[in-house]
């Protein structure tokens, strides 16, 4: 095998020193051709001469990469002749290494548009000549041609300590050898032309094929093979260097660049520029004002020609904090000027402080990786540009319709809504919050200058209309409103749907969102934060959906991405913005189009402390001012409207996970064969675990009761007080458990009437919780249980809601009270009840250990009190209830402590 690649590798060396090969440059002629040093430390140009030397019987140039050097420093030299690629796209150059490292050969410098572009090739020999084919097919496209070339050795690499020399001789280029069958209609070609600097000019991925610019050109050609893109940025350039050249010169700034300047863009007849200036006028010290008054004359020049442009926004860099705080703000005014035209190269590439994110950055703290880039081009690309020309040229005008989602999803119930009919707010489903967030959280915590009120919220015309207006009572204030549904309607996976009608103008910042029902507990953002859609109303056409929480590291992490309309503003019409949520992640979607998906373990929150497995609640608000959008300004119109249409709440329907068979009971045991017992308490009781099929074998000597008062047999979920909220609970495993020590002509019945969230005293005052009087629901079920059978116990899980400090000293009287009275209704007072301990899951909650503890001190003065243990069971995630194993454990435990009498 060995052979067989050698006559290949020696085979290609003989194709490739044909004599049809095209030499690049002449090393024999050192006066022809001349190199120089960059960036190469204590060898600097200044310092140290380019020398070509005999070596092995060839004319070789000598590369000598300093022990200091800069990781991308090298050689480079003016063509005498420039490169045309219609000549051939592959390179051969005889190079002879000290090491195993890599060789890059750089074509730039394009006068006729096209792209830098570097292919780099690992050697495979030590300290012996060897070809390396370098082949540009894939890195560059048309048949542009190139004035200069650079080598690097080990480009991107840190030196190694000590000074490395390398050679290289004969350059040559190999002639293409077929024709290229071009796709696409010559009549249809869109010419785009790139200005701009480094990032635009290919400055910062290891391979220049995966620069922005040439990932896009690639897709425009794929599109059709006589697109053009056209790329005449520089590293380095300013707003200054791309003015118009008949531009009035300003003392200390640079002069504009002929050769690629707006003026040479317009000379090309493009169908659209791109500008994509990153850093370098911020970093120059050049003040906004500069900066915006150049932009203004540049796009002056194109919309006296007509031609389309896009703008993209600064980026993050790591310069002065001031100088990071005016990227900041002309990256705003960069999307407020340009709107829809904005490519946003910000957001999600920088840190919140206007560094560049570590995963993003290329090495300098000043241009972008490879990856970075993918998601820049997708950014352009995204924009469609494309399409944009073709509309234009047949003059389609085109708009983004309204949308209104449907009341049905395949497996999901739809379990709550507000359609907003009424003439008043339904204060069961909204309270408000009102002033401007003082004492406790000032700005409410994002320096909004807003004070929230009652009047600003109305419902009219079977909408929710929220108005933000300028306060008269309060200088320098905006009024307007925001409610929230907390303690009134939770939310805990499912879907989500909010159809609104958004404002516009700057400064403002409505959003739909929901937090954590325990932020009095646990604070933010350790309670967790949705947002299902929050916009500024300077860019009217974008909205974004955000997942905030602290991750496995204890770091805050806000993850999102963010939507835009292509032809609309979020103002025109109405618009739905969702979120689907499951055990699973996070989902994202506008007029039911997902545009955002991560899972949990993609956003690396800790799996034992997972804040999204809880139970949140919803706010609507229109914030004016603050930290997202900034403050109103002159442009600002008030007042403005968000407009809520509906807010729609499904659950998932669990019956996908067991047989949809469900079999009555064709005929039930005698009275005294039929045991019943009692399932109560809150969540863990009721039931939130996953149904996995084994949850779901029948047993005819197990049964329940359903909704309609059917006997049937027992299949997980018991529950079914609540069609949204089916999940597994420890009935099942309690009653199998049970049918092992009870007599064998015993039908073990089992009956749940536990709510989640409830506490002792609604249950002892009957009071509605989750649309359900407790009492009254338990008295009911225990009615329906003494007419077929006799109640032989009840199990009992509750207390998360009541392991408080100020319920310890009266819990256990409530609870003796409310357990005197159940046995009373069944006829028993000696009846036994099993109560279990709340979970332990390793989490310091002392709270929670001295309830147990309480718990244990008054099953010990209490005869037909058994406790069960639960500190070694697991959680499901969220440090509050049991996961899947640990309920079927729980459900054993319950039936070993249970007494048969």
């Amino acid at each position: 095998m060995l052979k067989k690649y050698l006559l290949i590798f020696i085979f290609g060396l003989s194709l490739f020193s044909c004599n049809r090969s095209l030499k690049v440059i002449n090393l024999e002629n050192s006066n022809e051709q001349q190199f120089y040093y960059f960036a190469n430390g204590h060898l600097s140009k200044d310092k140290y001469a380019f020398k070509t030397i005999k070596k092995d019987g060839k004319i070789a140039g000598e590369i000598v990469r300093a022990s200091d050097a800069n990781v991308w420093s090298g050689i480079a030299t003016e063509l005498v002749k420039p490169v045309q690629i219609k000549d051939g796209n592959r390179f051969t150059m005889d190079v002879l290494m000290d090491h195993l490292g890599s060789f890059s050969f750089k074509l730039e410098d394009s006068k006729d548009g096209g792209s830098n572009s570097t292919i780099s090739v690992k050697n495979t020999r030590i300290n012996e000549w060897e070809t390396l084919v370098f082949d540009f097919s894939n890195a560059i496209f048309g048949n542009p041609s190139y004035n200069k070339i650079t080598l690097f050795v080990d480009l991107n690499k840190k030196p190694t300590g000590k000074d490395e020399i390398t050679y290289f001789a004969n350059i040559r280029q190999i002639p293409n050898e077929y024709k290229k069958v071009i796709n696409g209609k010559k009549e249809d070609a869109i010419k785009i032309v790139v200005l701009g600097s480094s990032t635009a000019a290919g400055t910062g991925p290891k391979d220049s094929k995966n620069a922005w610019v040439n990932r896009y050109r690639r897709k425009v050609i794929r599109s059709n093979g006589y697109n053009e893109v056209i790329n005449l940025a520089v590293g380095g350039y300013t707003t200054y260097q791309l003015l118009p050249s008949n531009a009035k010169l300003k003392a200390n700034r640079p002069k504009p660049d002929i050769a690629h300047n707006v003026t040479k863009a317009i000379s090309f007849n493009p169908d659209a520029v791109i500008i994509n200036l990153p850093s370098n006028d911020v970093s120059s010290g050049y003040s906004i004002k500069e900066q915006l008054d150049n932009y203004t004359q540049i796009t002056n020049a194109l919309d006296a020609n007509k031609i389309p442009y896009w703008i993209s926004t600064t980026q993050g860099r790591n310069m002065s904090k001031e100088k990071r705080k005016l990227q900041k703000i002309m990256k705003d005014s960069t999307e407020t000027r340009y709107g829809r035209h904005t490519l946003d190269f910000w957001k999600g590439f920088a840190n919140w402080n206007g560094t560049i994110k570590k995963k993003f950055n290329s090495g300098d703290g000043v241009h972008m990786n490879d990856i970075a880039h993918k998601y820049l081009m997708e950014e352009v690309w995204n924009k469609d540009i494309l399409g944009y020309v073709l509309d234009k040229r047949k003059g389609i005008v085109r708009k983004d319709s309204a949308y209104t989602s449907p009341l049905k999803y395949k497996d999901y119930h739809l379990v709550w809504q507000d359609e907003f009919n009424d003439d008043t707010l339904k204060t069961k489903n909204w309270s408000y919050e009102l002033g401007n967030g003082c004492p406790n959280l000032c700005g409410w915590g994002n320096n909004e200058k807003v004070w929230y009120k009652k009047e600003n919220a109305v419902v009219k015309d079977g909408n929710l209309i929220i108005t933000a207006k300028k306060d008269n009572k309060h200088k320098g204030y905006w009024s307007s409103s925001r409610i929230k549904t907390s303690e009134k309607v939770n939310f805990n996976f499912g879907r989500i749907d909010v159809r609104a009608k958004l404002p516009k103008t700057r400064g403002l910042w409505p959003a739909i969102w929901l937090l954590g029902q325990n932020i009095s507990e646990k604070g933010w953002p350790y309670c967790g934060e949705l947002d299902i859609m929050e916009e500024v109303g300077h860019i009217p056409f974008r909205v974004r959906g955000t997942t905030i929480f602290n991750d496995a590291t204890k770091n805050t992490q806000y993850i999102g991405e963010k939507y835009e309309l292509r032809y609309s503003n979020f103002s025109d019409d109405f618009h739905v913005f969702s979120i689907v949520w499951d055990e699973k992640g996070i989902k994202y979607l506008v007029d039911n189009k997902k545009y955002y998906d991560k899972t949990y373990k993609e956003l690396n929150i800790d799996k034992d402390n997972n804040p999204f497995f809880k139970p949140f609640f919803m706010i609507l608000n229109c914030a004016v001012g603050g930290n997202l959008p900034g403050n109103p300004d002159y442009t600002s119109r008030f007042p403005q409207t968000f407009k809520i249409d509906y807010v729609r709440y499904f659950k998932e329907n669990r019956v996908r996970y067991y047989p949809k068979v469900v079999k009555k009971v064709a005929k039930m045991p005698k009275k005294d064969k039929v045991w019943v017992y009692l399932m109560a308490g809150q969540s863990n009781m009721e039931g939130n675990g996953q149904i996995m099929p084994q949850d779901t074998i029948p047993n005819p000597r197990l049964i329940t009761i359903n909704t309609k008062g059917e006997w049937v047999i027992l299949k997980e979920p018991i529950n079914l007080n609540f069609p949204w909220y089916r999940k597994l609970d420890c009935g099942r495993s309690f009653g199998n458990e049970l049918l092992k020590k009870v007599p064998k002509d015993v039908t073990v019945a089992m009956i749940s009437t536990a709510v989640g969230g409830s506490s002792v005293n609604q249950w002892l005052d009957d009071s509605e919780f989750r649309t359900m009087h407790l009492w009254s629901n338990i008295t009911k079920m225990i009615g329906k249980a003494k007419k077929v059978g006799i109640i032989k116990g009840m199990i009992w899980h509750q207390g998360e809601t009541d392991a408080k400090p100020e319920m310890f000293a009266t819990y256990t009287t409530k609870l003796n009270t409310l357990f005197t009275k159940i046995r009373k209704e069944c006829g028993n007072k000696n009846m036994p009840i099993v109560v279990g301990e709340l979970g332990d899951f390793g989490v310091d909650r002392p709270d929670w250990k001295k309830f147990n503890k309480i718990l244990e001190k008054y099953a010990k003065k209490n005869d037909n009190i058994e406790i069960v243990k639960t500190s070694d069971l697991k959680t499901m995630g969220d440090n509050v209830h049991f996961n899947n194993v640990s309920l079927r454990i729980l459900g054993k435990r319950y039936a070993d402590l249970m007494p048969i009498k």
